[in-house]
């Protein structure tokens, strides 16, 4: 567990998916969500943000560019995903047991950078906690990702990270399935 963190250092996490919920809090989660609790962590998605589809989102951006481009003179339009997450402290992951490339879609309407997981494949498992397990789309690579995320923003010391590595039971030496 990742206990040694500060008041100060103790940060919201907004995890998105369809279902973060159903994403994170899962059988296979106990060791994430153990981590990610003492990290000061809150499952949490903004206003039922992500719960409408990425193809959704990505169409309301585009609808919104389109609109701005044509009318330069007036108020712009903001994208729905940039109003739910404008101010959000933290991390934004979005995790999906769909491929990546749909959280990827809505990256740029983000107020920061999105840290997007997602299983891009399947026939190599024959679960669906292995199949998340080999895309490294479980809890404990969800807490990983925003862990490293908050690390990458200085919110808090990559020894946190590394220490969740060994707490998680993390292997880094693992071959990356994309190119497995």
């Amino acid at each position: 567990m990742v206990k040694h963190l500060s008041d100060e250092q103790l940060h919201k996490m907004r995890l998105g998916g369809h279902d973060p919920k159903k994403v994170y809090k899962r059988r296979d989660s106990s060791r994430g969500a153990e981590c990610t609790e003492n990290a000061g962590g809150e499952l949490r998605h903004r206003g039922g943000c992500l719960e409408r589809s990425y193809k959704q989102l990505y169409q309301d951006g585009h609808a919104c560019d389109r609109w701005n481009m044509l009318h330069p003179s007036e108020e712009p339009h903001t994208p729905y995903v940039t109003h739910c997450f404008r101010g959000a402290p933290g991390a934004l992951v979005a995790a999906s047991d769909y491929v990546r490339a749909l959280p990827d879609s809505i990256s740029r309407w983000m107020p920061r950078p999105l840290v997007a997981l997602g299983t891009d494949g399947f026939g190599r498992s024959d679960t669906r906690a292995a199949l998340r397990d080999f895309f490294e789309v479980d809890a404990r690579f969800i807490t990983l990702a925003t862990l490293n995320e908050l690390a990458r923003q200085k919110a808090i010391k990559p020894s946190v990270v590394q220490k969740a590595i060994q707490q998680m039971e993390i292997n880094p030496a693992k071959v990356n399935q994309m190119i497995s």
